[in-house]
């Protein structure tokens, strides 16, 4: 429950960005971006979007092969974060918790569009 509101909070909030403007420290940063908490969001939202179009196999594949393009590219993305010296891990860590934050954005959108929305699945 509080992960789901803390989620929704930083959603509503503009996301990393918001927090990040308030974070002075580096616990503070770490916090906003803890990817493991905005992992389990992600998975979350995937799992309701696969439930949501349970009845349509074929728009539930491209959202699988979509997923798993998008799992691609942000393996790709982190390559290019530095990996050396006393800040790399929060460099990593913050990097991924923006990437994760996006995608959880555009899963938000497309599990929120129905009935009306011309651009909707």
């Amino acid at each position: 429950m509080r992960l789901s509101i803390a989620i929704s909070l930083l959603l509503a909030l503009g996301g990393h960005a918001a927090c990040l403007d308030t974070a002075s420290t580096q616990r503070a940063i770490e916090d906003c971006t803890n990817p493991k908490t905005l992992d389990m969001e992600l998975n979350r939202r995937y799992q309701a979007l696969m439930k949501k179009f349970a009845q349509d196999p074929a728009l539930k594949e491209r959202i699988k092969k979509s997923q798993r393009t998008w799992l691609a590219w942000r393996d790709q993305e982190l390559e290019i974060v530095p990996s050396e010296g006393s800040v790399a891990g929060m460099c990593r860590n913050t990097r991924l918790g923006q990437l994760l934050l996006d995608r959880i954005r555009d899963l938000a959108a497309l599990q929120e569009s129905g009935e009306g929305d011309a651009c909707a699945p």
